[in-house]
């Protein structure tokens, strides 16, 4: 079964090159030959029979060029024989991606099979009504379980529990790729900014139904944060955003430190964009280096607006804001609102109010606040 769908390529390039070759003899023997017609596109349905598991019968779905063409790229019988084809790899991947390593698919196109050599001209000659059937069945087989997982090289102990695989589990690609990710962020997290964690191929033991994962694990040098480069500011004060960040040239190097300052940073409400950057290598002192790209949003805001109720009439209110006043991220916010109507709890009248915002007074997530109306 595998090597049928590794040919399948090929198969689809021989059956291109002889329609080619086709259809230049065609157009050498125009002159002499009736007119003829190009075969239009064929209507066609697709059921994917349902596997009894949720998660595939989605992947399934959604990996099928079928179904997504469906309706944006109508084809003729020989394309759609080619799009039946190709679906067949996808499925085999989808199913491999959920453990199912001896299941396979098998797809018929009005109720013949896709690799039928007469399949194309048949459905060529189908009415448009009622569209032609695509018709898809899995067996799946035994579902492959984790075998053996290998961590290869000199991995931390407080990393070496991060993939979180357990033996007999499912031997899903999802899981495997998502603890290779883990162990990455472990080791970030752990002083190794440089780490790698590749994953060689799998490998498949089809007697016991299971499949052994090894992770290569190249920790590189333990490394601190070194000199750290700000860009981007405009209005703010660098000597400000330096107080605020969390992190420091010395500090430890940690992937979830550095995460946690470029949130704090973003949360002053200054910055449209803040990202921290690791360079790629360390420097002479054996430290990486961090360049905190930031983008200022708009120092000045104005909002206008209107509203009306039947008890109190017609209301208009109005703010200008200044968001970085001093460019250490002082707010001055003024606001002003009328009411023209009234009732005999509020009276028409108007409203004006200040509101100064100084954040860091004295002491870091405190701030002062000023208030006038």
């Amino acid at each position: 079964m595998i090597q049928l769908y590794a040919t399948l390529p090929s198969m689809i390039e021989t059956l291109l090159q002889h329609r080619t070759r086709f259809l230049l003899v065609c157009s050498l023997l125009g002159p002499f030959a009736p007119a003829g017609q190009a075969a239009d596109p064929q209507p066609y349905t697709v059921d994917l029979k349902p596997t009894g598991n949720p998660a595939l019968d989605g992947a399934l779905h959604d990996t099928s060029s079928l179904i997504s063409l469906q309706k944006t790229a109508p084809v003729g019988g020989f394309a759609l024989v080619a799009r039946g084809q190709q679906d067949l790899q996808r499925f085999d991947t989808a199913l491999n991606s959920f453990g199912y390593y001896k299941g396979h698919a098998e797809l018929t196109i009005d109720h013949r099979p896709v690799t039928d050599p007469a399949l194309p001209d048949l459905i060529d000659r189908a009415p448009a009504e009622p569209p032609v059937p695509v018709e898809v069945q899995f067996n799946l087989g035994p579902q492959f379980h984790l075998g053996r997982v290998v961590l290869q090289g000199q991995v931390p102990l407080p990393a070496r529990s991060a993939p979180g695989l357990e033996t007999g589990a499912p031997a899903r690609a999802a899981d495997v790729l998502a603890a290779q990710q883990r162990l990455l962020t472990a080791l970030r997290n752990n002083g190794y900014p440089l780490a790698k964690v590749n994953l060689p191929p799998v490998t498949l033991r089809p007697a016991e139904n299971a499949l052994d994962v090894t992770f290569d694990v190249q920790t590189g040098p333990r490394a601190p944060i070194g000199d750290i480069t700000i860009t981007g500011l405009k209005d703010m004060n660098e000597s400000f955003v330096r107080q605020r960040l969390l992190i420091h040239t010395g500090d430890e190097f940690s992937a979830a430190a550095i995460e946690k300052a470029r949130q704090d940073l973003a949360s002053i409400g200054v910055f449209s964009v803040v990202r921290i950057e690791p360079a790629d290598k360390l420097d002479a002192q054996g430290r990486l280096p961090l360049t905190v790209d930031v983008t200022e949003r708009p120092k000045h805001a104005v909002d206008v607006g209107a509203g009306y109720s039947t008890d109190l009439g017609i209301n208009f209110n109005v703010g200008w804001h200044d968001r970085n006043l001093f460019g250490n991220a002082e707010q001055l916010n003024l606001t002003g609102s009328v009411q023209l109507g009234g009732n005999a709890l509020e009276k028409p009248g108007y409203q004006f109010n200040a509101q100064f915002i100084k954040p860091d007074f004295l002491a870091r997530d405190q701030s002062l606040e000023l208030n006038l109306g």
